[in-house]
């Protein structure tokens, strides 16, 4: 009766094995999604968001320490081109590498509280500050 029963176990689990074997689909290695965010394990604070939304897209990786700052590096795409824009511990824009509206690239930086004191920036217009 021992032996029945083993047998009777092994063929279901063949079995289950075969339709399992079966109902697989083979993907390819590409993931397709709208949204991508990874958290720290520990903290459960977002440590980096990949997301992509009516034409545009970024990637924001951020601190997780809870004792720390919040500070935090922005890559964005928008319709005129991509942009780099850091952040400090008080949530300000301190420095950014962006494009303007006539199709050139400027740099700037800003003091802690996120006022301007340095525009560097280039068009088909103008070259220089």
């Amino acid at each position: 009766m021992k032996q029945y029963s083993l047998g009777f176990i092994s063929g279901a689990c063949l079995i289950a094995s075969t339709f399992l074997f079966l109902g697989a689909k083979g993907y390819p290695d590409v993931i397709k999604t709208n949204e991508i965010q990874i958290v720290d394990r520990e903290t459960g604070r977002l440590a980096l968001h990949l997301y992509a939304s009516s034409g545009s897209g970024g990637i924001v990786i951020s601190r997780t320490d809870e004792t720390e700052n919040a500070s935090k590096i922005v890559l964005g795409c928008e319709s005129n081109g991509g942009s780099v824009t850091l952040y400090n511990a008080k949530d300000k824009i301190i420095g950014g590498l962006v494009p303007d509206t006539n199709d050139g690239g400027t740099l700037t930086l800003n003091n802690e509280f996120g006022e301007n004191r340095c525009y560097l920036g280039a068009d088909n217009k103008n070259n220089g500050l």
